[in-house]
């Protein structure tokens, strides 16, 4: 069926909507989207930590996400193959430059990294072992989160993942993103992907519908170092974000869940299979979504998949 009223667009779901790429890609092979607006000055440390990794099979998707004045050159020195660079002429935030990387297929995983942020030098290998061992759509890790220019040594954070089984309460409470994670490409297309319109709060929602539609894994080892934004915009997020801007997404995301919720007690009691309960998901996931979004979508996936 159509993502939603009024889209056209065929949805990413699809095997093969896009043109087959010339060069067959290794089913080991992760994408690490790293979407850059205003963070030139740390985006060469987290590229870095990325190109070092123990496990090499790697695409690097670095994307100007619509700023004016890239500075392409705090990269020059980097002669990787496995670095890509792409530019978009629009800021659209950091989940529709992820999903471009994820509609593109260029690879079995997606890892979700950010511009001012870098890895322990086996975080990929780390998270993969322990999706695959615990046969699960997404893998994720605690964090360092350190002071910005403030004194004492960093912040241990543990993500907090939807209890089992997920209750529609659960959006309301407390909780800690477990975006910056490794997920499986089939797995989280099944729900629709990383992008459903906003700018905030998506990432949320679509842990509690992969927690519907499979497993989430957490390995229990800081790998990742992420700077303290509290006093600061985000770097890969324009800075006009207001409080009722995200409360503004919230509010619908909470909604979006509670019908999907629903959906997902159907599906607990029989009324309905596995198929259907994705297909459903991703029809709310894609709700917002307008027609001409899709067709950007499309368009920069198409771009990437054959750079």
């Amino acid at each position: 069926g159509p993502p939603g009223p009024g889209l056209r667009a065929r949805p990413a779901s699809e095997p093969g909507w896009l043109p087959s790429r010339p060069a067959a890609h290794s089913r080991q092979r992760v994408v690490v989207s790293i979407p850059c607006f205003q963070a030139w000055g740390s985006l060469a440390r987290a590229v870095g930590s990325v190109l070092d990794q123990t496990h090499g099979d790697l695409l690097v998707v670095v994307a100007n996400d619509g700023d004016d004045h890239p500075r392409w050159d705090v990269l020059g020195h980097i002669r990787d193959p496995r670095l890509v660079r792409v530019d978009y002429q629009a800021n659209r935030g950091r989940y529709f430059a992820d999903q471009v990387a994820l509609m593109a297929r260029l690879g079995q995983y997606l890892l979700i990294h950010g511009a001012d942020e870098w890895s322990e030098p086996d975080r990929v290998r780390a998270l993969l072992e322990e999706m695959r061992r615990g046969h699960g759509i997404a893998a994720v890790s605690p964090h360092y989160q350190h002071r910005a220019g403030g004194p004492g040594p960093p912040a241990l954070i543990s993500p907090l993942l939807a209890p089992v089984p997920v209750t529609p309460l659960y959006l309301d409470g407390p909780g800690r993103s477990a975006y910056q994670a490794l997920f499986d490409v089939p797995g989280v297309l099944n729900v629709g992907g990383c992008y459903g319109g906003y700018r905030l709060e998506h990432d949320n929602f679509l842990f509690h519908l992969m927690r519907m539609t499979g497993a989430l894994t957490l390995i229990d080892r800081p790998l990742y170092h992420r700077a303290d934004r509290s006093a600061a915009p985000r770097a890969d997020e324009p800075a006009f974000f207001h409080p009722e801007v995200r409360g503004s997404a919230a509010a619908t995301y909470t909604r979006l869940y509670a019908e999907a919720y629903h959906l997902y007690c159907e599906y607990l009691q029989g009324f309905v299979g596995y198929p259907v309960l994705c297909r459903q998901l991703r029809s709310l996931a894609w709700r917002h979504v307008s027609t001409s979004e899709w067709d950007t979508l499309r368009a920069e996936a198409s771009r990437l998949r054959w750079q």
